[in-house]
């Protein structure tokens, strides 16, 4: 839609979004509002310049000439008084801490106001489905399926294998198993014993099983060998894990190159599988990566190349995929023109797609990560197409999220002005007011030389 042009407006009126950003901005307006009250009124309870004048005039008033005793009472009494003042500037300074520690943290939150508005234009992108344009997410997104399937196949086989082959039991199972014999069999019914084997074979052991076959005239048949060793329903007597090798083509069915190398160690109470597949080539039939009525897409056929590794131990799994799709003919139908015209463009230009995939984990809780050129190829087509019309689409989110501020973002940052312009600027002229009072105070009480002179020295001034 976003190719075709199609104006985003109508659809933002029908989601009935709360923008975080609008409701931040009103929260921010009242609060700065109330702040501001809330100054106001702890401004009008600290102690006014008045005060601290009227202290300076009581030092002034007093006498530092004549008579030394009566000029070093007239000092005491003037450093009391200058000590009041200074009390009262200290408490100035303490509320003027606290205001610029408030006016931080509102001008942090009115910055962060702009992230929030990203976030909102983000959001409002997600729910308008803007596609997107990273490269590893078309290519998860194309291949996430296929990898899915070979997962889910390695899965069963090791599932199987570990049922007819079973590992060594846990400490676990070896206590649910011996719990499970305190209860009394059911009555008429016999009970097995099974006693411990120290030397002798397994129930069933196939040491070596040698394949071969010559191509003839069956649809199926092919040209294989390969090695199967130590299969066992009881693997943890015989001590020695199941290898296979396993080769062959199949020139009917038009795979070349098949190569298989596997082990399977259940010898111990933690079951350990590891299997290698290459095949040279295989031919690819139909793969759709959309069938969806505005877009069916997808691989007609290939000639494809492969590599599989996977090793699982316990609940753990980790895979690899390689592949390489040759001579690729794609299925195309799109009933947008634009779209229509960037895929034929793309695909056009693409001789052969590549395929990597990795999976970590646990079968529980496991990472996927796909790479393919298909993904950054159709990435790179539709950015080219989509870069300015997705610019455009932007700027109308933005204007649409600004719009819904309604002036709300301005009005936190007058607010903001208000409390430093007012409280701050007031608290800023009282304090110096206080200052030049005091220091006013200290410069009269302060007589020139002489004995006098010295006393005042031993008073601190």
């Amino acid at each position: 839609e976003v190719l075709s042009g199609v104006d985003p407006k109508e659809q933002l009126n029908n989601i009935k979004a709360d923008l975080k950003a609008v409701a931040r901005a009103e929260g921010l307006e009242k609060e700065l509002k109330a702040k501001k009250v809330e100054w106001q009124k702890r401004i009008a309870e600290l102690p006014k310049p008045k005060e601290v004048k009227e202290l300076e005039a009581k030092v002034k008033a007093l006498n530092f000439k004549g008579n030394p005793l009566q000029i070093a009472q007239n000092v005491g009494q003037a450093r009391d008084i200058i000590k009041e003042a200074r009390a009262k500037i200290q408490k100035v300074d303490e509320s003027q801490k606290s205001l610029v520690s408030d006016i931080n943290t509102y001008t942090a939150a009115v910055a962060e106001l702009e992230k929030m508005v990203e976030n909102d234009v983000a959001d409002l992108q997600k729910r308008l489905k803007l596609p997107s344009i990273d490269p590893k997410e078309f290519s998860t997104q194309l291949f996430l399926s296929q990898v899915e399937g070979k997962l889910v196949s390695v899965r069963k086989y090791v599932e199987v294998a570990r049922k007819y082959m079973p590992p060594k039991k846990t400490a676990a199972e070896k206590a649910a198993e011996k719990a499970e014999q305190l209860v009394p069999p059911a009555r008429g019914q016999g009970r097995n014993y099974t006693f411990p084997i120290t030397t002798g074979y397994p129930l069933f052991w196939l040491k070596q099983a040698m394949i071969s076959s010559e191509i003839t005239q069956s649809e199926w048949a092919g040209k294989v060998k390969g090695e199967i060793r130590n299969v066992t329903t009881n693997p943890s007597q015989l001590g020695v894990p199941l290898t296979a090798r396993i080769q062959g083509d199949f020139p009917k069915q038009g795979v070349l190159g098949f190569d298989l190398l596997g082990t399977m160690d259940h010898t111990t109470d933690n079951p350990r599988e590891s299997v290698k597949v290459q095949v040279a080539a295989f031919p690819l039939n139909e793969m759709l990566f959309s069938d969806s009525p505005k877009v069916r897409f997808g691989l007609k056929q290939a000639t494809g190349a492969s590599t599989l590794e996977a090793t699982l131990a316990g609940d753990g799994v980790k895979l690899s995929f390689d592949g390489k799709f040759s001579k690729p003919e794609f299925i195309l139908e799109a009933k947008n023109p634009v779209v229509q015209d960037v895929l034929k463009s793309v695909l056009n230009g693409i001789p052969a797609i590549t395929l990597g995939a990795n999976v970590g984990g646990t079968w529980s809780n496991f990472n996927f990560d796909i790479n393919s050129n298909l993904g950054q190829e159709l990435s790179a087509g539709f950015q080219k197409q989509l870069s300015a019309k997705l610019g455009d689409v932007k700027a109308k989110l933005r204007a649409t999220v600004e719009e819904r501020m309604g002036g709300a973002k301005e009005r936190v940052q007058a607010a903001l002005q208000d409390l430093i312009k007012g409280p701050g600027n007031v608290l800023k002229e009282n304090r110096e007011a206080m200052e030049k009072s005091v220091s006013d105070a200290e410069g009269s009480a302060k007589p020139a030389g002489g004995k006098a002179g010295g006393l005042l020295k031993g008073f601190g001034f």
